[in-house]
């Protein structure tokens, strides 16, 4: 068993413990928050092997991650739009190349899609899907069972 990381994410003040290679818990920083007991990082990126801080200082986060946080602020932002959602999440990675990419091939990987993927987005959905595919399994199972 690994020990849980917590890394503490400048840019957007979140606290993001790791644990085993994927997300155990999400905090926003308050003001009486210490992050000197946590990984100091500047921001968050994506990326499409498992969780790693770059080497500029980022968090980069993997398909299942996102789906992770996702979830984090649909509960902190349950009546946003879809536009507002989707605002602050995008705006929770200010520099990241490949966000978009990476988070189109996790939607797809979640909702059992994939197969309507071509070019860049194939390739994205299986370096997604090849991270946690047990994981992305029953997703697919519990989405399908849900909406279809």
């Amino acid at each position: 068993m690994f020990e849980p990381m917590i890394y503490y994410v400048k840019q957007c003040k979140l606290f993001i413990t790791i644990n085993d290679g994927m997300i155990e818990d999400i905090e926003k920083a308050h003001r009486n928050s210490n992050p000197n007991n946590a990984i100091t990082v500047r921001s968050l990126d994506v990326t499409t092997s498992a969780i790693a801080v770059s080497d500029e200082n980022r968090l980069c986060l993997d398909g299942w991650a996102l789906t992770d946080l996702m979830a984090w602020l649909y509960r902190r932002m349950p009546t946003a739009s879809d536009k507002a959602f989707n605002d602050a999440f995008m705006r929770l990675f200010p520099n990241s190349m490949d966000i978009t990419d990476i988070l189109r091939a996790t939607l797809r990987c979640a909702t059992g899609n994939e197969h309507t993927a071509y070019g860049d987005c194939a390739y994205f959905c299986a370096k997604v899907r090849e991270v946690h595919p047990e994981k992305f399994a029953e997703l697919r199972e519990a989405w399908k069972q849900q909406f279809n």
